[in-house]
């Protein structure tokens, strides 16, 4: 999976990751909503690893890339563990949330729901996040600062393309 983040990007890859994971769970509840896709032999089952494979791809994987990425040496440490706590507890609400939701508004509006979810993570990823794959802590830092985005290369790309 690292070698997706550093081919694509870290946004990139979130973004393919979250709209893939909000996708696959739209045609698992659709699969017990709509009959074309009921006759669809292991489309369930498809739907499913697909959204385990896309997680695993960008969004499950993102904080532990980006933790050494946005945080400054003096308060990485704490920053990591609480980011990594933050992270631990959610995905354990997520577990624990599942099967009382699925008995209270049935497993396919669950399946809607964790789809909704996906989709804001779209959105948090495409507005918030910074792409830091070769960017330095000051360019984040003033990229945070300012509000703008990064339009022109980094140093460390016009050196790259300048080597080959």
């Amino acid at each position: 999976m690292g070698y997706v983040l550093e081919k694509w990007g870290r946004r990139r890859a979130g973004i393919v990751s979250t709209l893939g994971m909000s996708f696959s769970m739209l045609l698992l509840a659709g699969c017990s909503w709509i009959k074309v896709l009921q006759s669809i032999p292991y489309l369930s089952v498809v739907a499913l690893v697909s959204f385990i494979v896309l997680s695993t791809l960008g969004l499950y994987t993102l904080p532990f890339f980006m933790i050494s990425e946005l945080f400054p040496q003096k308060v990485r440490g704490p920053a990591s563990g609480l980011t990594v706590a933050v992270g631990m507890f959610f995905a354990f609400l997520c577990i624990k949330l599942y099967p009382e939701m699925a008995a209270l508004i049935g497993m396919d509006s669950t399946f809607v729901f964790f789809s909704i979810m996906s989709f804001l993570a779209t959105l948090f990823i495409y507005w918030m996040l910074p792409e830091t794959r070769r960017r330095t802590l000051l360019e984040i830092e003033e990229q945070f600062r300012s509000g703008k985005r990064q339009t022109a290369p980094t140093e460390v790309e016009l050196q790259n393309v300048l080597a080959h």
